[in-house]
């Protein structure tokens, strides 16, 4: 079975092979798990679409998108295959944040934007305001774990953190952690993780 916690949906993408990857992922976390079978032929369709939709881009940002789109199909196809996705992975989180402005272990010379926060950073702290919200007998677990991954000093900070999302939260005109807030609460629906390490 695959897991696909490690990769936040490519957001906004408009060439086939993201539009079918997207649409994969969503499909995954409506029905829990997947067979590997279906991963693997859907992540080499992708493979297939992303190397037309790459000759049909116009700018390099264009074709960025489409390289994270295969990326993010390798590592899924890596790890169906019960191979570690480590270089994958990276490779689209790099690509997604040389796009983005965040910062990213391989540079491609895109914009930098400094002390943004990267898209697998706003991911987990749309966590971070789910399981505070559904679990609050674990919020001392989570305000460790916030601290750890997130930076986020204590539980009184993070208390501070969802409150200030809450009140400033618009989902016609969503934050860099807001556009995630809904597929994470989704998927701590499906999955029933509880931990924000899960993410």
């Amino acid at each position: 079975m695959t897991e696909t916690s490690k990769l936040p949906p490519p957001e906004n993408d408009t060439s086939s092979a993201g539009r079918l990857l997207t649409g994969f992922i969503e499909h995954q976390l409506k029905l829990g798990m997947v067979s590997d079978d279906l991963t693997r032929r859907v992540c080499h369709k992708a493979q297939e679409l992303a190397a037309i939709d790459l000759d049909q881009c116009k700018t390099e940002s264009e074709k960025i998108k489409v390289l994270a789109v295969k990326s993010a199909a390798e590592a899924l196809t890596e790890s169906t295959n019960g191979i570690n996705p480590e270089g994958s992975l990276l490779s689209f989180q790099s690509l997604v944040e040389n796009l983005e402005g965040g910062k990213r272990e391989i540079d491609l010379g895109g914009k930098k934007i400094t002390n943004k926060n990267t898209v697998r950073e706003n991911w987990q702290r749309a966590a971070a305001i789910i399981l505070w919200k559904n679990l609050p007998a674990e919020r001392d677990t989570l305000a460790a774990d916030a601290k750890k991954i997130l930076g986020i000093k204590n539980k009184k900070a993070l208390a501070k953190f969802v409150d200030n999302f809450d009140q400033k939260y618009d989902p016609d005109n969503p934050s860099p952690v807001g556009i995630h807030y809904c597929a994470v609460t989704e998927f701590f629906e499906e999955t029933g993780w509880n931990s924000l390490k899960d993410y």
